[in-house]
């Protein structure tokens, strides 16, 4: 088993590497994370889950790239959980 795929059991969409992307307040800084999530997914062939953690989670509802969204009091797995941050 590789690091990473205990996580991933029973609640994953992929099978991969667990990244975190965390972008603050701002809301144009939050839209523009979009693209780098795309990247990150493409780059991964999908094969990754994201999570995003935000004070605007509602800018990513519906992002099929996306697996959780994190409000800033929500978040409670720790950065240690995740292969890579962002």
């Amino acid at each position: 088993m590789l690091p990473g795929e205990l996580l991933n059991m029973g609640n994953s969409k992929h099978a991969g590497p667990e990244i975190l992307v965390i972008r603050e307040r701002a809301l144009g800084d939050v839209i523009l994370t979009t693209p780098i999530i795309q990247q990150l997914h493409a780059n991964h062939a999908g094969h990754c889950n994201i999570d995003v953690h935000t004070a605007k989670p509602e800018v990513f509802s519906g992002n099929p790239h996306v697996r959780n969204t994190f409000g800033w009091t929500e978040f409670s797995r720790g950065r240690d959980a995740y292969d890579h941050v962002v």
